[in-house]
């Protein structure tokens, strides 16, 4: 009896060490995604430059997606300057979230993951976007007018964000 349980604990042991053993890449990305998430508004970086993100809009949900898509700014805006938001903030952070999509959702296109990401953009016209698929998205409330929730992501040390945001229709 006991050399059933040697022999079980022994191929445990070896199938840890051996098969779970993870590529430099994965490694790579387990540290870049190790934050600690912040209780506060959220705050990064965005193209190497510090930014706190003050205010979210929240376009019209796509019936095509069964999704809603999200910009958080880094300046306070009123309904009259919706539709041109793009173009008079320099810092944004954009994602697209699952409509009615209460509760915690891991970036990521691998299994247990939501197949969502978040983009950190330098400007309207910069050619530089980066696209990170490492941390999480969490939604406390989700109605037809506004979003609240938290994320946390990194890129790199350069663009990355963490904190509670809010976002809110622009009148469609």
């Amino acid at each position: 009896m006991h050399k059933i349980y040697k022999q079980v604990i022994l191929s445990l042991i070896i199938s840890t060490l051996f098969g779970c053993k993870k590529t430099e890449e994965q490694v790579e990305q387990e540290i870049a995604c190790a934050l600690t998430y912040q209780n506060n508004l959220a705050v990064g970086k965005v193209g190497g430059e510090n930014v706190t993100f003050v205010q979210g809009k929240m376009d019209e949900p796509s019936s095509l997606y069964d999704e809603v898509s999200i910009t958080l700014y880094e300046k306070v805006f009123n309904d009259k300057d919706c539709y041109s938001l793009d173009t008079k903030q320099k810092h944004t952070v954009m994602l697209r979230i699952p409509t009615d999509s209460i509760g915690y959702h891991k970036l990521g296109w691998g299994e247990n993951e939501s197949g969502m990401s978040i983009t950190f953009s330098n400007g309207i016209y910069s050619p530089e976007n980066n696209m990170s698929d490492c941390g999480f998205i969490e939604i406390f409330e989700y109605s037809d007018s506004i979003v609240k929730g938290r994320l946390l992501s990194k890129y790199d040390d350069d663009n990355f964000i963490n904190g509670k945001f809010s976002a809110k229709t622009c009148g469609w």
